[in-house]
């Protein structure tokens, strides 16, 4: 049975999801190119390894902790980047850590975590014919889990935007979000392909 690279996410409104496809095609030199099809702006709450057999078995325990949750007032708070190992900036877009993103952050890890497999490689990702899954998605597919297993201070809520160069200046910009989903990440552990979805609805 296929393993697969998932990430279990929340999908923001269609205004947020426009900030973040323009600042993307506005760097010709993009790793990828955000849309709203098949590489959709995201926030993670967890990445992880699964057989592609427990889907069903995830998805039902998802769609319970849905049921716990109103729509979460967020925003977006700045714009900042970290330099991958091959030296280019990633850019992401910060989102402010709440109290209750950060309970369905831990949650949802508690519930994935047990069917979590330890072993990456890159045939479990979503890719392209013409397209490669870089290094970097293996590691932090690898590590997501271990590192804030027992550690919600390394939870880190952002957007990322998967390009080289960017600029925004408008913020705050505040939302409310409730699309939960669980997808096939690709490469730079983009949301590439929607397995499931759901609404926070309490």
């Amino acid at each position: 049975m296929a393993q697969l690279a998932i990430n279990v996410a929340l999908l923001p409104p269609d205004e947020v999801m426009d900030i973040c496809i323009v600042i993307n095609k506005n760097d010709p030199e993009a790793f990828l190119n955000l849309n709203k099809h098949d590489c959709l702006p995201h926030i993670t709450l967890v990445m992880a390894i699964i057989e592609e057999g427990d889907l069903p078995k995830i998805q039902d325990k998802i769609e319970k902790i849905a049921q716990e949750f109103v729509p979460l007032e967020l925003e977006l708070t700045d714009i900042y980047s970290k330099t991958l190992p091959n030296g280019k900036n990633f850019f992401s877009l910060k989102v402010r850590l709440t109290e209750e993103l950060k309970r369905l952050h831990i949650k949802i890890l508690k519930t994935v975590k047990e069917y979590n497999l330890k072993k990456v490689n890159p045939g479990m990702f979503f890719q392209d014919a013409d397209s490669e899954i870089a290094p970097i998605s293996i590691e932090w597919t690898e590590n997501y889990i271990r590192k804030r297993d027992g550690h919600p201070e390394n939870f880190s809520s952002h957007i990322s935007l998967v390009c080289s160069q960017a600029e925004y200046q408008n913020f705050p910009v505040k939302f409310a979000i409730s699309r939960l989903v669980v997808g096939q990440m690709g490469s730079y552990c983009t949301c590439r392909k929607i397995f499931y979805e759901t609404s926070l609805k309490k």
